[in-house]
């Protein structure tokens, strides 16, 4: 561990010359290999015979070792004419020997057509336990170690680690060719964990007799399907004076002089005084250089490595490593310290169980073991190892647990998942303390199973956080009792065999739950690894230990709360502290006194608000209580929820107003969305019940939805999702919003195109096109849910391309899609694969899944498809995503296709609503689906107390709002809500009002659809600016405005009214051409329109004929094609004709034209009058 302040030098990765010993006493032939061939028992025929080639064409080989198939073995598990030895490429027997260890085996699509595709076959799988292998008594001199990778499915991720070379390799799964093998050999190099194409890795230049590589599990199962180890020539050394011409060249030191011209360059040279020769320093790994590479203090010559300190100039610490012993204090500041020097190869010097920084931190001398830190006398410390590796064992003179209070004496479990102190190794079932004296601490512990980490063995940190009670799904704590220390920390490590998996340790002694992200799998990188949460707010920052300070309950429980995957206990220390100070001795501590403003030397006889029994803030709950429970004595409302703390006594249950039963400490005691006070005060619901009247509503949701939370049969038709996207708004902007008041909106990512969805008018859908297309919403919605529903309608117009195609859900936790194109998937990280058959194309079809405690069931269009086990505890930190960008994995998994209304509950629909969203016949809010009317989408208070309501809309229409106290008044009477009126659609298809409540209490509003304002209107009885004119030489019919009088027809305006407009206003005459032109109408904001007007018609019935044109205002050209108005009827009153406006009209600024021809012959009709001209939207 590097001390605060110190700065350390990067340091080059040291290349091992084991090659120098092994030369001289072994046969080698470059280019002679061994190689074993990891079978599947599900395909034994993938036995590579003597005489097949396999591997990659730089290597390939003949004479493979294949094993008989099973997860673990050796080399008695081998196939072939020597079974029990290992033979070379050219059939020769060595004796080199082989272990392997795995969760099972699995098999490819390459089949047995070639010794490639049978090497590239069958591997032992890593399927979220182990898969490894060592290789032993390897004599090559050199030699390169080429591994086989893969799945049964490409585009997983994971990495092979070789603790032997020094190196992890990542990679994606490639291995699945169909047998395209040779040619198809991916080489990964990648050592930064980008995860590339792959499927062999080489591990270049090994010289050690043994070789061991595992396999790091990524996004799923992943595992090796071969090995060879490839003899090489030893690097070069030109000038042969024992280092290798690359670390010559990379150490400016000339690679052709062995010292003769420079003596720097040789063996001896030492070219940066440091007392360590260049053999040394290429030997050991450190910089030539540099004097000091580890930058401690220390010169190289003189950190010896021996780990034992002798003087000065022997430190026996370790030049690559600043802080030799992981105590916190560098090895220069240890040895040069004043006026104590520690041994920087112990980071407890004195042996007194206390780290050489925590003793100098509390001024005690860390070479006195009669110096001790004040208040670490003793503490407790219980290990829990995994079956899986009993040598984690700590013995009692091993320290471990975090430096600031590491002790020796540690209680080692012996594996069992469950168990009590009987279940102890090394003793009699007693707990010993930190010294070794025995204790009345009685422990018993509960899990799923054991497992361990990648943490070893090698110190005693190493093995406290190797083995861990694992919850899987299930459960897994410790209680530990008769605790007689009379204040007390608790240290409590834990994490699993993957970093990176979220979780928390709640403790309901303490009261507290603190959340991490695994960080316990170092590879011995302890102590120095120890990381701290102290996150109480589910941020789940990276760590492996936290602590539960100021305790001082006889008995002491903590559980692991399951997050992402699988994490549990490593181990627990109860160390005693020194009791807070308590002045007055009245029970209250002095520092809580202080901080809330009471007197710590009175405990109430001077002032009885000091004391115990003291109430300064008068709300029922005396001072005691208050620091009991962690209330604030002079708040008497602590957490602001309307109720006085006193009356919330916490119990949980629900006596009256003075006797609440709810948290003092929470303002939503059961998570419902109303505070405390609200409920007891206003809805008179339970403040300890989120559903008051068990109809499977929460009690926000049913005030929310308008219904009665106290009534179970008044409810919404569904709980409210905890995400709904129904798609109505068209993505605009680039989002769709999350219509269930989460907030999750949307993002488009790639461009899905906009298409017409499944439940009729006004639903749209988006439709993925398989590359890039997705939506992502940023929130994981499906970790840690006890029951959930996911539900959606898809539509697969063309065959799938390939497999892991996603349709919904959450990478790692959740996983909804179909695994190749004719195989529906539902997988979960705790239940596996549930699997349903489907054809490759399908016209929209209802999909819907639930998950609860005892199990999942699949609908396809309402009607139940199939089950699987429990998924309770998935979880995972990936986003939930839509249509693709990482649902059965980190990223991609696009589909191709069609996707609407995906919503998410955090309960179980039952059948019937399940198939009521499967008919269209309710959306995913519980609302109806309105074929005639207005569909509201939210309604919602804000937090300033006004109402927010949505509405699906159309542009080219208008709303009002309207409001009354009840339901029983015509709707015709209802009252209009202020400022809420005259409210044009919006183009998202989606329009929102906030408005101000417009009762005092209780109400209801509705939201009315009209057309909107006309565009343009006149009844004609004043003159608007038409213009008349006469097209024909005779003059003697023109348009005229007035009363008509004609020997027939009207001899009114429409509706009785004076005036219309008429072909004069008396009978028309013989061969006439006349137009009456509008004044400009502006149509320029619309995306359609239509023209209506009054008619009367009376004409000779078939020589007289009318029209309408739409002119350019501008330039008066004819816009779209003529319209006829037909002459040959004889209109016995006024009529209504409506004519749509031509589409070319539609955005401009247009004059409308009426048009009358008569022919010669002489008649006395009136001709045509037209009166209520209206052009407006549609």
């Amino acid at each position: 561990m590097a001390k605060i302040g110190e700065t350390h030098k990067p340091m080059k990765t040291p290349i091992l010359p084991a090659f120098l010993v092994l030369l001289t006493c072994s046969a080698w032939v470059q280019g002679q290999s061994i190689g074993i061939n990891f079978n599947s028992d599900r395909d034994l025929g993938a036995e590579l015979g003597p005489d097949e080639s396999a591997g990659h064409p730089d290597v390939a080989q003949t004479n493979w070792n294949s094993t008989n198939g099973v997860p673990s073995g050796d080399r008695g598990s081998l196939l072939g004419g020597n079974p029990g030895t290992l033979i070379d490429s050219n059939g020769v027997v060595t004796g080199v020997t082989v272990t392997w260890a795995s969760n099972g085996t699995w098999n490819t699509n390459n089949g047995t057509a070639s010794g490639d595709n049978k090497l590239m076959n069958g591997y032992i799988d890593h399927t979220g336990g182990f898969s490894n292998f060592e290789i032993s008594n390897i004599s090559y001199p050199n030699y390169d170690v080429y591994v086989y990778f893969g799945s049964d499915g490409n585009g997983r991720t994971g990495a092979i680690e070789s603790v032997t070379a020094g190196q992890t390799f990542s990679y994606t799964t490639n291995s699945q060719q169909g047998g395209g093998f040779p040619g198809t050999y991916v080489l990964t190099e990648d050592e930064l964990g980008t995860n590339p194409s792959a499927n062999y890795c080489v591990f270049r230049n090994q010289s050690s007799p043994s070789f061991v590589a595992q396999i790091n599990r990524g996004s799923s199962n992943s595992g090796f399907h071969g090995v060879q180890v490839v003899a090489t020539a030893p690097p070069a050394d030109v000038d042969n004076d024992g280092l290798l011409d690359s670390w010559e060249t990379a150490n400016g030191l000339d690679p052709s002089d062995d010292g003769s011209v420079d003596t720097n360059n040789g063996a001896a040279g030492d070219p940066d005084n440091d007392g360590s020769a260049n053999l040394e320093e290429f030997e050991r790994g450190t910089d030539p250089q540099d004097a000091d590479s580890d930058g401690d203090g220390l010169s190289d010559g003189v950190e010896t490595a021996t780990g034992i300190f002798v003087s000065e100039s022997d430190s026996g610490s370790n030049p690559l490593e600043p802080d030799s012993d992981g105590d916190g204090l560098s090895d220069g500041a240890e040895i040069n310290g004043d006026p104590f020097v520690t041994d920087p190869n112990n980071p407890d010097t004195d042996s007194d169980g206390f780290s050489d920084s925590l003793e100098l931190e509390f001024d005690a001398d860390p070479t006195d073991a009669n110096s001790r830190p004040v208040g670490g006398d003793s503490s407790i410390g219980i290990n829990f190892l995994s079956n899986r590796d009993l040598a984690a064992e700590l013995l009692p003179d091993e320290l471990a647990g975090h430096p600031d209070v590491a002790q020796a004496n540690w209680n080692n479990t012996s594996g069992a998942p469950s168990g009590n102190e009987s279940s102890l190794l090394g003793g009699n079932g007693t707990i010993v303390d930190s010294e070794g004296n025995p204790s009345a601490v009685t422990v018993t512990w509960a899990s799923n199973g054991t497992w361990n980490t990648n943490n070893g063995s090698g110190t005693g940190d190493n093995k406290l956080m190797n083995g861990y009670l694992d919850h899987t799904g299930g459960f897994a704590n410790v209680e530990i009792s008769n605790i007689t220390y009379a204040n007390y920390d608790v240290y409590v490590y834990f994490g699993s065999d993957g970093n990176g998996r979220t979780g928390a340790i709640e403790s309901t002694t303490a009261g507290q739950t603190f959340s991490y992200t695994t960080s316990s799998q170092q590879t011995g990188g302890f102590p120095g690894a120890y990381v701290l949460t102290e996150d109480e707010e589910g941020g789940n920052p990276a760590a492996n230990y936290c602590v539960f300070r100021n305790q001082s309950s006889g008995t002491f429980s903590a559980q692991v709360n399951r997050g992402s995957s699988n994490s549990g206990f490593h181990g627990i220390q109860v160390v005693a502290t020194e009791p807070p100070q308590d002045a007055d001795n009245d029970g209250l501590t002095d520092s809580w006194e202080q901080e809330n403003g009471l007197a710590s030397d009175d405990d109430g006889s001077v002032d009885p608000d000091n004391g115990p029994e003291g109430d300064p803030d008068g709300d029922g709950s005396p001072n005691l209580e208050e620091f009991t429970r962690g209330t604030d004595p002079q708040e008497a409302d602590s957490d602001g929820d309307g109720l006085l703390d006193g009356a919330e006594s916490g119990s949980g249950v629900f006596v009256g107003e003075t006797d609440t039963g709810s948290d003092p400490l929470d303002p939503d005691s059961d998570g419902d969305g109303l505070v405390d006070g609200e409920e007891v005060a206003t809805h008179q619901t339970d403040p300890n019940d989120d559903d008051s009247d068990d109809d499977r509503i929460d009690d926000g949701d049913e005030l929310q939805a308008g219904t009665n939370p106290n009534d179970a049969d008044s409810k919404p038709p569904l709980p409210l999702p905890i995400g709904y996207w129904s798609f109505d708004d068209q993505g605009a902007g680039g989002t769709t919003a999350d219509l269930s008041n989460e907030g999750n909106d949307g993002t488009l990512n790639g461009g899905p195109e906009v298409v017409d969805g499944p439940c009729g008018p006004g639903d749209f859908a988006f439709k993925f096109d398989g590359f890039d297309d997705f939506i992502g919403t940023g929130a994981s919605l499906l970790t840690g849910l006890g029951e959930y529903t996911m539900s959606g309608w898809v539509k697969f117009e063309t065959a799938q391309t390939g497999n892991r195609i996603g349709l919904f859900g959450q990478n790692d936790a959740v996983e909804f899609g179909l695994i190749n194109p004719s195989q529906l998937q539902h997988w979960t990280s705790v239940g596996g694969a549930l699997d349903i058959t489907v054809p490759d194309t399908a016209p929209w079809t209802h999909v819907l899944v639930t998950g609860d405690a005892t199990g999942r069931t699949v609908y396809l269009g309402g009607v139940q498809a199939g089950t699987g086990p429990s998924s309770l505890g998935s979880g995972s930190t990936f986003p939930f995503n839509i249509g693709g960008g990482g649902i059965y994995d980190a990223t991609g998994n696009f589909f191709s296709g069609c996707i609407d209304e995906v919503a998410v509950w955090d309960k179980v629909l039952t059948e019937d609503e399940i198939m009521q969203l499967a008919t269209c016949e309710i959306t995913p809010l519980g609302r109806p689906r309105s074929q005639v009317g207005v569909e509201i989408t939210e309604f919602r208070r804000t937090e300033t107390g006004e109402i927010q309501i949505s509405w699906k809309s159309s542009q080219e229409r208008q709303y009002d709002i309207l409001s009354n106290a009840g339901l029983d008044t015509p709707r015709a009477e209802w009252a209009e809500v202020a400022g809420a009126q005259d409210i044009q659609g919006d183009a998202s298809g989606i329009t929102t009002a906030v408005v101000a409540p417009p009762f005092p209490e209780t109400g209801y509003l509705i939201v009315r659809e009209e057309g909107l304002p006309a565009l343009f209107e006149d009844d004609f009885e004043t003159d608007t600016g038409w213009t008349p004119v006469v097209n024909d030489a005779n003059g003697n019919t023109n348009w005229e405005r007035g009363a008509p009088n004609g020997s027939t027809g009207p001899l009114t305006g429409a509706d009785g009214s004076a005036n219309a407009w008429c072909t004069n206003l008396g009978d028309f005459g013989t061969d006439s051409d006349i137009s009456l032109r509008s004044p400009v109408i502006d149509l320029t904001s619309v995306a359609a329109a239509e023209l209506s007007f009054d008619a009367y018609r009376d004409g000779d019935g078939f020589g007289d004929v009318a029209s309408v044109r739409f002119l350019r205002a501008s330039d008066q050209v004819q816009l779209g094609e003529e319209v006829s108005i037909d002459m040959t009827l004889f209109d016995a009153d006024w009529t209504s004709q409506t004519i749509p406006v031509a589409l070319e009209a539609v955005g401009e600024s247009i004059v409308i034209e009426f048009n009358f021809v008569s022919d010669s012959s002489p008649d006395a009709f009136s001709g045509l009058s037209i009166d209520n001209v209206v052009v407006a939207a549609p």
